[in-house]
């Protein structure tokens, strides 16, 4: 019988991989989504970096494997999979060597080093690695997961050392709201056990408003509302605003180090200042450190990782007191920057220690301590997102000026000012009776659902409703 799962980004845990000496994955997948996490299992020891995921990159398929003695990384497709129909997956391993097949194509590899076992005494995660700001530390190599990028389309005929795993029946028997609270609801998802293709016309009813660009997904729609003043899963809710004088910022200390291969940077300001820090990484004793700032009215990043660092420049007259959008990548070492529909400015570069950045604070418009070179900024700040993660969303939430959760999430401190919320008004009606009502048509809700409005009774039978 196939063992069927609609996977929408969300993790199934299944107990660890025994595959010491040998071992052997085979699976069907189905999608047409380009970047997400399949599976991912990684050594419980710390001493041990024993690794095995497999990942959708740009649309194609990778496999990552350590057996504690060197990664390697495996372009597993010849050509793309996420063109929303079934392709198969097989992998074989034996020691040191290896073979992965998808589809037709099969790829030999050999992993480096002399270790011949790999050790996964850790959970095999299916879909993703956990709720938001879960403890689960993430190799460096693994980009999807960084970026919390979970795989969204259905998965069927898992079959792990030779038994069948139901997935649906893992995932019913977990529980599946571990995370929920309303500013995350768009990093929530579920498993179904089903596979069913809707149409790729969710973005022709224009469900992201004030100018949100909509994007296809499986069996969803997405909303980038980054660039506007809202957020929400359809643009529909103000976004939150911190003010900042120069002498303020806001920061987040992250519960343990975090060491990232591939980052994903959104800033939104306005400001009539040339000089101020927008976002930056810092960790104690090191001088790695990734930075997003303001120079002359232009934007700026600098990025410097062991001996060696690089530093991209874009747009022009930005302290025009109007707002604007700075979007930043990178993947090892390829770098992408780029500020409102200007062209992105790219580069490839050589950085030390892997490409790998290591940070434990994240500052916003300023350093808490002197003694750095680039003053505070001076203006407004929206949507600042960091691998995945809207920190000014996270920040006004709680409600207070320092946040944490279990020593998990990070340690929020804000010194600047939210501004007020505005409630914007959407297509109001009126009911003038108790026997008034409207019908709407049929609530397509696949995976989550939201729904917001206001009300304001006028008399004892007559309420607004916007």
């Amino acid at each position: 019988m196939a063992m069927l799962a609609e996977v929408a980004k969300s993790d199934t845990v299944l107990p660890p991989w025994k595959a010491s000496k040998s071992g052997s994955i085979s699976f069907k997948i189905r999608t047409n989504e380009p970047n997400g996490l399949i599976m991912y299992s990684r050594s419980g020891a710390h001493t041990r970096e024993d690794l095995f995921a497999f990942e959708i990159l740009g649309g194609h398929l990778f496999l990552h494997a350590d057996l504690g003695s060197g990664s390697v990384k495996v372009r597993a497709s010849k050509q793309r999979v996420d063109d929303g129909v079934w392709h198969d997956v097989a992998l074989r391993r034996v020691d040191r060597d290896g073979r992965v097949t998808v589809d037709d194509s099969t790829v030999e590899f050999r992993t480096p080093g002399d270790s011949t076992q790999l050790d996964l005494d850790g959970l095999l995660y299916i879909g993703g690695v956990g709720a938001p700001f879960a403890p689960l530390t993430v190799p460096p190599v693994l980009w999807t997961g960084t970026l919390r990028q979970g795989y969204v389309g259905c998965m069927r005929d898992l079959v792990i050392n030779g038994h069948p795993v139901d997935i649906a029946g893992y995932a019913q028997q977990q529980d599946s709201d571990r995370f929920n609270e309303e500013i995350h609801d768009d990093l929530l998802g579920a498993v179904r056990p089903a596979c069913h293709a809707q149409p790729s016309l969710h973005c022709s009813s224009q469900p992201c408003m004030h100018g949100g660009y909509c994007l296809e997904g499986w069996n969803r729609f997405h909303c980038d509302c980054t660039g506007t003043p809202f957020t929400g899963p359809t643009c529909g809710k103000d976004a939150s605003t911190l003010h900042l004088n120069g002498t303020q910022q806001m920061t987040a200390l992250m519960p343990d180090d975090s060491r990232t291969q591939a980052e994903e940077v959104i800033v939104r300001f306005k400001t009539t200042r040339p000089r101020g820090l927008l976002i930056a990484t810092s960790l104690e004793n090191s001088s790695d450190r990734l930075q997003i700032f303001l120079e002359e009215g232009k934007a700026k990043m600098l990025i410097h990782i062991g001996d060696r660092e690089k530093s991209l420049t874009v747009g022009q007259g930005l302290n025009d007191d109007m707002w604007h959008v700075l979007r930043f990548s990178r993947r090892a070492s390829s770098l992408k920057f780029q500020v409102d529909d200007e062209p992105a400015m790219r580069a490839e570069t050589q950085l030390g220690k892997q490409s790998i950045l290591q940070f434990r604070t994240l500052h916003v418009g300023g350093y808490l301590h002197a003694g750095e070179d680039i003053p505070h900024f001076v203006g407004q700040l929206q949507q600042i997102w960091f691998n995945g993660y809207p920190y000014l969303e996270i920040a006004r939430s709680a409600g207070s000026h320092q946040i944490s959760h279990q020593g998990v999430t990070p340690i929020i401190r804000v010194t600047g000012k939210f501004g007020k919320r505005n409630h914007p008004v959407h297509h109001p009606v009126t009911f003038t009776s108790k026997h008034t009502f409207v019908g709407l048509p049929v609530l397509k809700a696949y995976v989550e659902t939201n729904i917001y409005f206001q009300k304001k009774k006028h008399t004892e039978n007559k309420y607004e409703v916007q």
